[in-house]
């Protein structure tokens, strides 16, 4: 088991240093992460520029997180389920409120 390397990109995709990407129908934002596969139980640790209380997150690969839907979450840890080639990357969507 090892501990990932991501890259938030959200700014890149914004277009403005200062300001996440809007997620305007439910009231959230969002910040898009870029991450490399692994093995079975490796992790991703996700810690947002912008939220501070994370509702969803949503990967391109089988994944499984450590939300608990009742508590206010400042960092995700995701656990990769499959193996994949570590030259293959990745957009983690994470959803929240600043």
């Amino acid at each position: 088991m090892a501990t990932l390397g991501n890259t938030n990109i959200t700014t890149s995709m914004s277009g403005d240093a200062s300001q996440p990407i809007a997620f305007n129908e439910s009231g959230l934002i969002m910040e898009v992460f870029r991450a490399t596969g692994g093995t079975t139980s490796d992790t991703h640790v996700i810690v947002p520029r912008f939220i501070t209380d994370i509702r969803s997150v949503v990967a391109g690969l089988a994944v499984t997180d450590d939300l608990v839907a009742t508590n206010v979450e400042t960092n995700v840890t995701l656990t990769i389920e499959a193996t994949t080639a570590t030259t293959e990357h990745f957009d983690i969507w994470v959803f929240g409120r600043r």
